[in-house]
């Protein structure tokens, strides 16, 4: 597993845009595609840190997307995250049930989406300190 690769699987440009400069920003190479079948080719190819997958797609939702990842040995152990512009309890418990490791509500600012993943991340304790760091600085400003 690539331990600073993040892939980002979302429909809206924009959005993947924005997470992929606030990745970069932290220091992650950044995988972002909207199609379905070129996630999971890159998911078997550079095997990522982490996914994050939004739940609206189509023809594989962000759930049947996480599923098919935990399905398979060898990417059963990527963590991913789920996007959702709106969550009620089904759904979080939906994703609890793919395999999600972690619901993101969309809108989330810089902070708490970095904030997130980094809570659910797994790297090597020296890739961490400058990343780490920045996390203090940034929670100190929001209190």
């Amino acid at each position: 597993m690539s331990k600073r690769i993040v892939l980002i699987l979302e429909e809206c440009r924009i959005l993947r845009e924005e997470w992929r400069s606030w990745l970069m920003a932290d220091g992650f190479h950044v995988l972002s595609t909207s199609d379905q079948r070129v996630a999971l080719s890159w998911v078997k190819r550079f095997r990522p840190a982490f996914v994050i997958a939004n739940t609206r797609l189509a023809p594989i939702d962000g759930f049947q997307f996480c599923r098919l990842l935990r399905n398979h040995r060898d990417t059963q152990s990527i963590p991913v995250a789920l996007v959702s512009e709106d969550w009620e309890k089904r759904g979080r418990v939906r994703a609890e049930l793919s395999g999600a490791v972690a619901v993101l509500q969309s809108g989330l600012n810089r902070h708490h989406f970095l904030d997130e993943i980094y809570d659910h991340l797994l790297i090597e304790e020296e890739t961490t300190g400058t990343a780490r760091e920045r996390r203090t600085f940034l929670s100190s400003l929001v209190g």
